[in-house]
């Protein structure tokens, strides 16, 4: 019998993604129904990192808000940020001086605003971190994705932390 239950929610789950259903049990503004990304500004040397984080809040976005994703000419809000740091710092290191592990360190500042009203809904600069081994086989590349994904979901936090 349970596993006929896990079945049919899971069922429930694949139906809800497959015809689009969004959560509408946020806590975003009641005016607020849809949302422009502009790409984040990259002022750190390691190009390319603007389009993952930017990807990465696009991904969140649609999976965990009622918000529709668009243009900025028709979206009632806009987001826009930049990423002002990242850093590589060295944790651990073997006795012939390799790398065994590095932290990934990301500061990104963002503002997310009404576009008729001009009205800041939300603003913060917030910094992540993660981790990689190189015995585990680990690496900068998924480390570094894992951190724009941890930037992307504390954005949509403080975006439904705000009191409207």
């Amino acid at each position: 019998m349970r596993k006929i239950g896990v079945l049919l929610s899971f069922m429930m789950l694949i139906a809800c993604d497959t015809f689009g259903y969004r959560p509408t049990n946020t806590m975003l503004p009641e005016y607020v129904h849809s949302i422009a990304i502009a790409m984040f500004e990259n002022q750190t040397r390691y190009r390319g990192f603007e389009f993952d984080l930017t990807q990465a809040l696009v991904r969140e976005i649609q999976t965990k808000t009622s918000l529709k994703i668009r243009e900025e000419q028709e979206a009632d809000s806009i987001l826009t940020g930049q990423i002002v740091k990242f850093r590589q710092p060295i944790l651990s290191e073997d006795s012939f001086d390799r790398i065994k592990e590095v932290q990934i360190q990301m500061t990104v500042q963002f503002r997310w605003i009404a576009r008729h009203t001009g009205k800041t809904l939300a603003e913060n600069t917030i910094t992540e971190s993660s981790e990689f081994a190189a015995p585990r086989r680990e690496n900068l590349s998924t480390s570094t994705q894992e951190a724009f994904l941890r930037v992307a979901e504390r954005i949509v936090h403080l975006m439904e932390e705000n009191n409207f």
